[in-house]
């Protein structure tokens, strides 16, 4: 079950969800449209020492980043499948 890893490592790995393509176009997308959009900055601190961003799947698909948007709703549908493997 993946709760189970997530549970005793604090993060589970879940195989061949990106391809090598996909990747490229993920990378390549962030390093291009980083400047157009604008992140959620996360008000809560504590667990981490750096400032992170979110971006919504909507925003990214309207800002030509369709490959982050498509991870943005996998990711999204990999949390729902985790939520409910408990």
């Amino acid at each position: 079950r993946l709760v189970d890893g997530l549970l005793a490592r604090g993060y589970v790995v879940v195989e061949d969800v990106l391809d090598a393509g996909a990747a490229r176009a993920a990378r390549h997308e962030a390093e291009s449209c980083g400047a157009q959009l604008k992140p959620t900055l996360q008000a809560l601190t504590g667990t981490r020492s750096d400032r992170v961003g979110w971006f919504g799947a909507a925003d990214l698909a309207a800002n030509g980043c369709p490959t982050l948007a498509r991870l943005a709703w996998l990711q999204r549908g990999i949390a729902a499948a985790i939520n409910s493997d408990g």
